[in-house]
């Protein structure tokens, strides 16, 4: 881990007065979620090609409801690594706006266990532990435990997850949000992610053009890695850390 390049980043995000996180799969990576792309990525599984669509939830409500149940149950196993912790530490006394691609609550339960809130946190293409009707949009107050037997009591239309599906239009809120966010940064996190998935990938460079200085973490060169200001090769887990006790 290169010294001078996080001792930069601590100074840029200690100077800032506003801070955007943009952060990917490869944020959850080191809590055993796997990546969407690479060889053992998301990707490479056909069911989440298949069911990940939204043609599956018209086509074949039962088996897709039934996989997203799975999915969920899956990655409510799993806990938040010391790359949630630390950014929590990070964020804990600084105007932060976290837009996240994850569809878990890693971050959130990082935040709540740091005595935190998780007001900042926006998913941009929504989350498992979330969920709504697929008909009305009526959100739930809290996810059935059961997504197959679950019917909304507005309509009768199917519950589903509240997540952006192939095919869909991304939450406009959280979008918004993120854009909002990228106009006033001063700096902008890009934690994990490869910058290709569009539209959310068009934050970093929005950002970039209204003066944010970027700072990438990641352990491989992205489409971002370009236009970042400074780049820190490694993971999440083991550099956020690093520049949360350079801050201290």
């Amino acid at each position: 881990m290169d010294k001078r390049k996080l001792k930069r980043a601590a100074e840029l995000i200690d100077r800032a007065g506003h801070i955007l996180v943009f952060a990917g799969s490869g944020l959850s990576a080191e809590s055993g979620i796997p990546t969407f792309r690479g060889e053992d990525g998301m990707y490479s599984n056909p069911d989440v090609l298949r069911y990940a669509h939204a043609d599956a939830l018209r086509e074949e409500p039962e088996a897709a409801l039934a996989w997203f149940q799975k999915m969920r149950d899956m990655i409510d196993d799993y806990e938040p690594n010391p790359g949630h912790y630390a950014l929590a530490r990070i964020c804990a006394e600084r105007d932060c706006t976290i837009a996240t691609q994850n569809v878990d609550r890693l971050l959130e339960s990082a935040f709540l266990r740091e005595g935190l809130t998780k007001e900042g946190i926006w998913h941009l293409h929504g989350s498992l532990f979330r969920s709504r009707c697929d008909v009305c949009d009526e959100p739930l107050e809290e996810p059935p435990t059961d997504y197959t037997a679950a019917e909304c009591d507005e309509c009768g239309g199917i519950i589903r997850p509240d997540v952006t599906l192939f095919g869909e239009m991304l939450p406009e809120a959280p979008y918004l949000r993120a854009q909002g966010a990228a106009h006033v940064a001063d700096v902008v996190l890009l934690l994990g992610t490869s910058g290709i998935v569009y539209p959310a990938a068009t934050i970093p460079g929005l950002a970039r053009s209204h003066g944010a200085k970027l700072i990438e973490i990641n352990p491989n060169p992205t489409e971002l890695s370009e236009i970042a200001d400074v780049v820190i090769r490694g993971k999440t887990g083991e550099v956020l850390p690093e520049i949360d006790r350079l801050l201290a």
